[in-house]
C-alpha cells in the first residue's frame, strides 16, 4: 500500500512540475506581472529539485 502512495506522489510531483514550467513559460511569453513570474520561478526550482530527487532515488 505504501508503494502505491509513493507512486501517486511521484506522478503528482512530475505533473505539477510540468504544469508550473508551462505556466512560467506562458507568463514570460505574454509578459504578464513580474511578481507572478518570480513566484513561478521559485515554484519551478522547488519542483525541479523534487523531480531530480525522484530520479536519483530510481538510480
Amino acid at each position: 500500500m505504501d508503494l502505491i502512495f509513493k507512486s501517486i506522489d511521484s506522478i503528482l510531483i512530475v505533473v505539477l512540475a510540468v504544469f508550473f514550467i508551462w505556466k512560467f513559460v506562458y507568463e514570460i511569453k505574454h509578459e504578464k506581472r513580474s511578481a507572478v513570474i518570480l513566484l513561478l520561478l521559485l515554484i519551478n526550482i522547488y519542483f525541479i529539485v523534487k523531480v531530480c530527487g525522484l530520479v536519483l532515488q530510481l538510480l
